[in-house]
Formats: C-alpha cells, sequence, structure tokens
C-alpha cells in the first residue's frame, strides 16, 4: 500500500510540473505588424503593401515565427494575380513584433527598390484600402 502511495504522489508531482512546461511551449496570439513585397522576374514592377497592424497573429514562442507566414504571402500573391493582372510574383510577408522594428525594415526595402536601384524598378504602392491582410483563424486545443 504504501508503494503504491509513493508512486502516486511522484506520479502527481511529475504530471504538475511537466504539465506548465508544456502548455508554456504553445504557440500564442499577439499583435503583430506585417508588410508585403511582390516582384517577378519578367518584369520591373515590384509592389509593396502598407505596414498593417495584424490581431491576432500567431507566433511560435520559443523562436517568434509567424505561424501560417506562407498563407499570408498567398493572400498577397492571389491578390497581385487577380487585380493587377501579374502571372507569377513572388511574394514575401515581413513581420515584426514590433511598430518601430516593422517601420525600419520598411525603410529598408523601400531604400533598396527606390534610391539604391536608381530608377531599375517600379514600385508601385499597395494602399490597405486595395488590399488587407486577414488574420488566419486558429484551432484551440
Amino acid at each position: 500500500m504504501i508503494n503504491i502511495s509513493k508512486k502516486l504522489i511522484l506520479f502527481l508531482l511529475a504530471t504538475t510540473c511537466v504539465l506548465p512546461m508544456c502548455a508554456a511551449n504553445k504557440d500564442k496570439s499577439v499583435k503583430a505588424y506585417v508588410f508585403g513585397f511582390a516582384a517577378s522576374f519578367n518584369d520591373s514592377i515590384v509592389y509593396l503593401t502598407d505596414i498593417q497592424e495584424l490581431a491576432p497573429a500567431y507566433v511560435t514562442k520559443k523562436h517568434k515565427h509567424l505561424i501560417d507566414r506562407s498563407e499570408y504571402s498567398y493572400q498577397l500573391r492571389n491578390h497581385i494575380i487577380q487585380q493587377q493582372s501579374e502571372a507569377h510574383p513572388t511574394v514575401v510577408t515581413f513581420f515584426k513584433l514590433n511598430r518601430k522594428d516593422a517601420e525600419k525594415k520598411y525603410a529598408k526595402i523601400k531604400r533598396k527598390y527606390t534610391e539604391k536601384a536608381k530608377g531599375k524598378y517600379i514600385v508601385k504602392y499597395l494602399k490597405t484600402e486595395e488590399f488587407r491582410y486577414q488574420p488566419i483563424a486558429r484551432e484551440q486545443e
């Protein structure tokens, strides 16, 4: 009887210590700032969206990666194909958890395709009224 009680107590202690650690590794919902960039290898037009607040956005707790980032890129890709008649754009969605960091990254990308490119590219800006990222719903576990 005592042996079983000790095992039960050890089991209860183990589960109460391990379960919170497992829960801590789950993805979490946050507010993120995203913007998109698209280009085609067939022409010199590049597209740049406004910085948008995305809430809820889900990031991995450990590495702070945006979950379903490729799905957000597909949203922009589909918009460009349908609205801009661009056949095969290559799309990247950038994100930061802090607006100031997003603005820095945006400025760097914008500068690369405007000032440093010296007229090589035609930059088309997609305002939020034209294109808005839609949050991707996640199943609650």
